[in-house]
Formats: C-alpha cells, structure tokens, sequence
C-alpha cells in the first residue's frame, strides 16, 4: 500500500512539474517514467474493481448457490424414489411369477431392523396386524424361505430368521434324482447347518436345498439355499452339512408375508 502511494504522489509530481514548466524534456521523461506506472496503476485499479464486484456479488451468487443446491437434493430424492420403486416393481414380479401356481396372498413389507434377543434374533418388519399379519405366517422373498412371524403387534412383525438360534426348518436335499431328508438350524445367529441326513445319503457340495413341508409349518418347495460343505465325519450315525443360504441379511430390504 505504501508504495502505490509512493508511485502516485511521484506521478502526480511530474505531470505538475510538465504542466508549471512545460519543459519539453521534462514532459518527454515524464511520459516515458509515467507510461508503465500509469498501466500498472490501470491494472491495479482493474484488479481492485473486479474485486469490489466480486465481494458485491457474493449474496447473489451465494442465493444462486443455495437455489441450485435444492435443486440438486430435489432431483437426488426423486432418482431415489423412481429407484425404490422399480426394486419394488421388481420384487413384486419376482414374487408373482414364484406364487403364480400357488394361489397365495402376500404383504409386502419393508426391514428396518434386527431385534436382538440375547440368545437368538428376530428380523422386525414394518408392517402388522392391521395388515393381516399374525403369527406363525412364513416369509419369503421371491420364493426363498426368510424365516417365521413369531410375535405381531398392530404395526409391526418380528420374524424369527433361518439363521437365528432356535430355528429349525424340516429341509430335503436334492442330489440329482436322489432327495435326503433333513433339518436346517440357525447356529450363533449367522450359520445355518443341516442335519438328521442318513450318513448312506449321497450329497455333494452345490446340492440344492428346500422345504420339504414336513410338519405343516412351512409350506414345501421353497427355496433355503446350497450345501456349502460336509461338517461331519464318516463315522457319525447322520451328516451334518454347512448350508449356504439364498439371501444375506445386509442385502435383505424387503420380505413377502404369507397371510393365506
């Protein structure tokens, strides 16, 4: 800053000497010294004038910004929405072509958590009794078993998983023409093994598994995943398999009730 006044007052003082004296070689000198200062006053004055705009115009570009940042969220929400429900429209054709031969009616309700029982887990849904949810109804997502309602209230079900202690679901294990007869139970809330098989059962790792209907709790024919592994050993009465279901929880945002 001291030196613009310096540059100024030096400027100032030689076009007044040019004018008092009008000395030829006094202006000469003076327009030769004064030329590049003139400019660079010029720049400066420039550069000082883009930045008062630019402080002028901050509210406006500031109210700009905000109005463009609505703008964006509002768009976000609705490609959130238009995504939301085409995976509904999905699931829904998914689950009507699995039902079609059936003749079953379904709720289709959202996860939004995981209730933690101490000794076992309950899957809670949102929605309950006022949709005609009760208990002991299956649940299934496109026709793969998710679990069982094992308490109800007008606003919401807890459904005991395959996969949570205390589960236990009669199974079959197909193995080409071959079927072994079963029973899957849900291991420290994450694992799910088979067992009763017949050690004389052939099975390979691959194998298909699914409700046998033995019971009359769950209906049969419902997909619950593969054999991941044989647990035990030859010298056992029965075998007792690793399943690898059909569905991780962490990817499970929507289930099917069967009321019917």
């Amino acid at each position: 800053m001291k030196r613009y006044y310096t540059l100024l007052f030096i400027s100032i003082l030689f076009m007044t000497a040019s004018r008092v004296f009008s000395f030829d070689g006094i202006r000469s000198l003076g327009q030769s010294v004064l030329s590049p200062i003139s400019f660079g006053l010029y720049r400066i004055g420039l550069a000082t004038s883009g930045v008062v705009d630019f402080a002028v115009s901050i509210p406006s570009v500031y109210q700009d910004n905000n109005a463009l940042g609505e703008k964006v969220i509002s768009l976000e929400e609705q490609l959130i929405d238009l995504q939301s429900t085409k995976e509904e429209n999905s699931i829904l054709r998914q689950q009507l072509n699995v039902l079609g031969d059936r003749d079953e009616k379904t709720v289709l309700a959202s996860v939004i958590g995981l209730n933690d029982q101490g000794r076992s887990v309950l899957v809670v849904i949102n929605e309950g009794k006022r949709s005609g949810i009760n208990i002991g109804q299956i649940v299934v997502n496109g026709g793969r078993l998710i679990g069982r309602v094992v308490e109800a209230n007008a606003n919401n079900a807890f459904v005991l998983p395959i996969f949570a202690v205390g589960s236990k679901v009669p199974v079959q294990v197909i193995h080409g023409e071959q079927k072994a007869i079963g029973l899957i139970e849900g291991e420290f809330n994450s694992k799910i093994v088979i067992s009763d098989i017949l050690q004389e059962s052939e099975i390979n790792a691959g194998d298909l598994v699914i409700t046998s209907g033995e019971g009359g709790v769950y209906p049969s024919g419902l997909y619950v995943g593969r054999v991941g592994g044989i647990l035990s050993s030859d010298s056992e009465i029965f075998k007792r398999l690793r399943l690898v279901p059909s569905w991780e929880f962490a990817g499970m945002h929507t289930v099917f009730v069967i009321v019917d």
